[in-house]
Formats: structure tokens, sequence, C-alpha cells
């Protein structure tokens, strides 16, 4: 046999012989680590995708019935419950409640005779947390003093200097974090609703003091959320 015919089907039995163990374990191994990134970058788009949705309809059924209440109340200039009533027939919504204390974790739609959400087991100061997580919310949760239950489960708290606390899931359903399911706004000078810090600037919104930024751990921090999601066409772009 010629060398040359020789050594080409040494080539081609070494081709038959396939994979090693070891070769099919790396490559399993690269498959393994490129589809848990790739599950996870799903799941939180996902995420990201439902919460947007969530928190976008519930805020234009928030300020459509802002703007019906509006032709006969002055909203601006109205108490907690002043604006609880005169939301009541513009809005479904299926139970209000008093606060007159300064309580965080009463002040949210509190029943008594449900399990409250207080005694989770977090160092905090009352019931909701900053965007980092790890710092207690007193003010402007503590000074609601009327919120409403909607249809859909959310939570609107009122404050009396303008703030709406809005819990997309309502107050007894985690996580209870500003930024994730909990978004804060105000009532403006013409009876309409806007995100809180609407008119900051941008660098402001995301890495002031109370800006919406993962990085920020400090109490205060996601106050701005809601205005970076509207600023930013309706999209989460910081978890």
């Amino acid at each position: 046999m010629p060398p040359t015919v020789f050594i080409r089907l040494q080539q081609l039995s070494s081709a038959s012989r396939g994979f090693t163990l070891a070769e099919v374990l790396i490559t399993l191994g690269i498959i393994g680590v490129v589809s848990a990134i790739t599950i996870t970058m799903l799941m939180t788009n996902y995420q990201r995708t439902r919460d947007v949705n969530i928190l976008k309809k519930q805020y234009s059924e928030l300020s459509q019935a802002f703007r019906s209440a509006s032709q006969e109340y002055d909203l601006y200039s109205s108490t907690p419950k002043e604006i609880v009533d005169a939301l009541k027939p513009h809005i479904k919504w299926s139970g209000t409640f008093e606060n007159s204390q300064y309580d965080a974790l009463k002040a949210m739609c509190y029943n008594p005779n449900r399990q409250y959400w207080g005694g989770r087991k977090v160092k905090r100061n009352g019931g909701y947390l900053w965007q980092g997580g790890n710092c207690g919310i007193s003010n402007p949760i503590a000074e609601v003093r009327a919120s409403m239950e909607l249809h859909n489960g959310a939570c609107v708290g009122f404050g009396p200097r303008h703030e709406i606390i809005l819990d997309t899931n309502g107050s007894y359903t985690l996580p209870n974090i500003v930024g994730k399911d909990v978004f804060i706004f105000e009532v403006n000078n013409k009876n309409g609703i806007e995100p809180k810090g609407k008119n900051l600037s941008d660098s402001a919104v995301k890495t002031g003091g109370n800006g919406c930024n993962k990085t920020l751990k400090n109490c205060g921090a996601g106050m701005y959320c809601a205005a970076r999601i509207l600023r930013e066409g309706w999209q989460i772009n910081y978890y």
C-alpha cells in the first residue's frame, strides 16, 4: 500500500473515533453556562416587562380618575381623605382606610384582621424598604393618612404633603420595596398626578441621594424610580 494511502487511512480512522469524554464534558459545561445566562436574562426581561406593564396600567387608571375628579374638586388643596372620597366615583376600588397616627406599619391599607407583613425578619423601620432593600421607610409612608385598595389589589396611599404612594401588588404582598413594587408620585398644582422628581435633572433622578439606581443603598434611594421609568419611555433599566 502506498505511504500516502496509509496515512489517509490513519487520519480517517482517527477521525472516526469521535469525541473523548473530556471533550464532551467541556462542551456540555459550556452549553450549561450559556443556557443559565440566557435563562437569567429572559427571566429578568420578563419580570421587567411584567412590572412596567402593571405600573403603566395602574398609573393610567389613577391619572384618569384624577382628571375626572378634578372637574369637581381642588385635589391639590384637599386632605388625603378628601382625595380618596373624590376619587371613589371614578375608579374601581374594594376598600378605603384611614390612619390618624404616625405609623409606617399601619399606613397603607392596614387591616388588623389580616396577617401583616410587619413581622418579616429584616432590620427596618416600618413595613416598607427603600430601593437598596436594607433601609426601612418612615417618611413619606408613615405620613399617609388615607389609602384605598383598588379592584386589582393595588394599594394607593395619600400623604398631607401631596405624596401618593402606589404599591402595585398591595401592602400584603412582598417585596414592598421602592422601585420594585412601590412607586412614589405626587399631586401637582394642576390637580393631576406626576412622578416624584419629574422635573429634576437626569443625574438627580438616576444617581442623586433619592435617585433610582441599583448601586444606591442609602435611605431614600428609589424615590424617583417612577420618574426614571417614564423618562426612559416606560422602560425599567435599573435591575
